[in-house]
């Protein structure tokens, strides 16, 4: 087993500036399959095509991706969509989709006269706020 350390590209996005991190790994299992490792690809859905590409993916392959898929970049959706088509491209869960997650059902909720004032908290607002700031509103648009 061997490491490489890979800091692919280093992108300013608005006030965020963002390197997309690849770890290699080779393991020997009776032929040859190599694991990647990536974080904090934010959204950046191009840059993650080309770093695939750098490093010769395929589908013998295996990715873990560790968390902070979305915001701050342009195409969070189209990110999460093309991972979606892969069985070896396994993402894990970061803080921004831990924010997303508990705030996307809540703003998906038609507001109504019987729930407008139990739909949104004045917590939920403040975690609303929190998300925009930290680039949460790159993936709602």
């Amino acid at each position: 087993m061997f490491y490489v350390y890979l800091s692919y590209e280093k992108k300013h996005v608005g006030l965020y500036s963002m390197m997309m991190h690849i770890m290699l790994f080779l393991v020997c299992f009776g032929g040859v399959s190599l694991i990647y490792v990536m974080s904090d690809i934010h959204g950046c859905y191009r840059q993650f095509k080309k770093a695939l590409e750098l490093i010769g993916f395929s589908n013998e392959d295996t990715l873990y991706v560790l968390g902070d898929v979305i915001d701050r970049g342009p195409s969070s959706i189209e990110l999460l969509n093309y991972m979606m088509m892969f069985d070896n491209i396994i993402p894990l869960i970061g803080n921004h989709e831990v924010m997303a997650m508990s705030l996307l059902p809540k703003l998906c909720t038609e507001i109504t006269e019987d729930n407008y004032d139990s739909t949104l908290t004045e917590n939920d607002l403040y975690s609303l706020e929190h998300w925009m700031h930290d680039g949460g509103d790159m993936t709602l648009t």
